[in-house]
């Protein structure tokens, strides 16, 4: 039986992109990254109901051992200039 991995908040994107960016960001850097409401089994179909004021599909979440090399992933991506804004 496979072992649960507990998760954790890595960051709330302020869209659904962004928070897709930061998913490839963590993914190529071999961090595994789930955004709850845009993992759906339809590859490219989005599911996240419209929510103007809200951030509907926008939190990244990752395992909760990979969070300080997420943090850093996110940080050398920003520095490379492949992120905009803080977000840690």
């Amino acid at each position: 039986m496979k072992e649960k991995r507990r998760l954790s908040l890595l960051r709330s994107a302020g869209n659904p992109a962004e928070a897709q960016i930061v998913r490839a960001v963590l993914e190529d850097s071999g961090i595994y990254a789930l955004i709850p409401d845009k993992n759906v089994p339809l590859p490219g179909v989005d599911l996240t109901p419209y929510d103007p004021g809200g951030a509907a599909g926008c939190d990244v979440y990752v395992p909760e051992e990979d969070l300080d090399r997420a943090r850093e992933a996110i940080r050398e991506a920003r520095d490379a200039g492949k992120l905009l804004g803080n977000g840690d």
